[in-house]
């Protein structure tokens, strides 16, 4: 069982925008992960679970230099789901 958390102070980021500076909130982000491994076999079935808190945020922001255009990326929503993996051929234990 394993649970990250995350936390950025908000700050300034240098990719200048026309004569402004981008700016970047605080941001907490709490990911969780729930593993069980079958050791014979190396069948893993894992639960997670990523932006728990549902936050949303700018991951990155990008100005095109002279223009005044600014790209963000958006940080993907809480994400809930299930893994399993079986290895096989010269992988397995």
């Amino acid at each position: 069982f394993r649970i990250d958390y995350s936390y950025r102070s908000p700050m300034f980021d240098s990719n200048v925008v026309g004569n402004e500076l981008i700016w970047y909130g605080t941001r907490e982000v709490i990911n969780a992960r729930f593993q069980l491994t079958h050791i014979p076999s190396g069948l893993e079935v894992s639960l997670y679970g990523t932006n728990l808190l549902d936050k949303e945020y700018d991951s990155r922001v990008v100005g095109v230099a002279g223009t005044g255009i600014v790209f963000a990326s958006i940080a993907p929503p809480r994400v809930i789901g299930l893994e399993i993996a079986l290895p096989f051929g010269a992988a397995r234990r």
